[in-house]
C-alpha cells in the first residue's frame, strides 16, 4: 500500500490535499440528528464548543497520554472506550 502511494504522481497528492482542506464539514454536521461521540487524544484536544455549534449533540471521551492514533497508541483502552459508548447507544 505504501509503494502504491509513494508511487503516484504530486499532482494526485496535491488535488487531494486541496480537497480535504477545503471541505466543510458544518453543512453535514447540520444534517445529522443521531449522537455523535468522538474518542480523541489529549494531545490535540477537541473543542467541544466549535462542535457543538454544528452539531450539538456532539460529546467526546479523551484518552489520556496517546497521540494523534489513540486506537493504535493504546488499543486496549479505545476498544473499552468504544464498547461503553455502543452499550449507551439507544437500541
Amino acid at each position: 500500500m505504501i509503494n502504491e502511494a509513494v508511487s503516484r504522481q504530486p499532482e494526485t497528492a496535491l488535488a487531494i490535499l486541496k480537497a480535504i482542506f477545503s471541505y466543510d464539514p458544518a453543512p453535514a454536521l447540520r444534517e445529522v440528528k443521531v449522537p455523535i461521540k468522538a474518542i480523541n487524544s489529549d494531545l490535540n484536544p477537541t473543542n467541544l464548543e466549535v462542535n457543538r455549534k454544528y452539531a450539538p449533540q456532539f460529546d467526546v471521551v479523551v484518552i489520556k497520554g496517546t497521540g494523534h492514533y489513540p486506537m493504535l497508541e493504546d488499543p486496549a483502552r479505545f476498544n473499552q472506550m468504544l464498547a461503553d459508548i455502543l452499550k449507551g447507544l439507544p437500541k
